[in-house]
């Protein structure tokens, strides 16, 4: 299971604060197929942090790549800057 280790050692990477590191890691496990490694690739373009900016493309076409996974993935409660 090298792809799931490596998204643990994104987990690890990131509760360490490494999130250049932990990014690689994730996005080496997403490029391999692991359905939670894409989700969490999505939320972190979808929210963007240091490391990474803000790219709702990006994020979408991860959150895709996890859905065909069967991955759950939640539709937004509202789209930025849009209030209801």
């Amino acid at each position: 299971f090298p792809t799931r280790r490596s998204s643990d050692l994104g987990v690890e990477l990131e509760r360490r604060g490494d999130m250049r590191a932990a990014l690689a890691a994730y996005r080496e496990a997403g490029e391999s197929g692991h359905g939670p490694a894409q989700k969490k690739l999505g939320d972190l373009y979808g929210t963007g942090n240091d490391v990474v900016e803000r790219d709702y493309e990006t994020s979408l076409r991860w959150y895709e790549l996890a859905r065909k996974q069967g991955i759950e993935i939640r539709k937004p409660f509202s789209y930025p800057g849009v209030r209801r």
